[in-house]
């Protein structure tokens, strides 16, 4: 999350900042309302990231007062992804827990303790990546993870996957494996 991304004469190149390079951008908004709460938090979700000078991670907290804020946390997919966005959620919340003295609140520790890698969260334990994994393939081989593969298997029947048209296309034999970045 603190990685920046800026181009060399041999293509991009990841530089990974010090933990103080990730922080906090905080925009007193006192007299918005929960519509324009909402909007402004949609607004800092959209800004461009600017992965050479500012790296691939926003956090923005829009403080009406001390006690009534929302954070708003961005990833540019270069470093983040489904499963890297619910472990920064679980972490958040289990920091917040943490440092209010109250239980975990949020998605992750309100799912059902059936619902798959969530309930890990739930039950209280902070897993790292390997418990991680271990739960999404607990997840994947119990009754629930089966209903929810029948469920998608239904909705995809038929389709074909999709043609995306590019601007370089493979040639029918590799040549070699030397890329290049444009």
């Amino acid at each position: 999350l603190r990685s920046r991304f800026p181009g060399t004469d041999d293509g991009p190149v990841r530089h990974v900042g010090a933990a103080q390079s990730v922080r906090l951008d905080v925009r007193e908004t006192p007299d918005a309302d929960d519509a324009g709460l909402f909007r402004l938090a949609t607004l800092a979700g959209e800004e461009p990231f600017r992965l050479t000078a500012r790296g691939a991670f926003r956090a923005v907290l829009l403080r009406r007062t001390p006690e009534d804020a929302v954070l708003v946390t961005a990833t540019h997919h270069i470093v983040s992804d489904a499963t890297s966005q619910w472990l920064l959620l679980r972490d958040l919340f289990a920091e917040y827990g943490t440092r209010t003295g109250q239980p975990a609140t949020g998605p992750a520790a309100q799912s059902d303790p059936a619902s798959g890698p969530a309930a890990v969260v739930a039950a209280g334990a902070l897993p790292g990546w390997d418990e991680h994994v271990r739960a999404e393939r607990d997840f994947v081989a119990s009754p629930r993870g089966a209903r929810a593969g029948a469920h998608w298997r239904e909705v995809c029947a038929g389709l074909r996957a999709a043609v995306l048209p590019t601007d370089r296309p493979r040639p029918p034999h590799r040549a070699a494996l030397r890329g290049a970045t444009h």
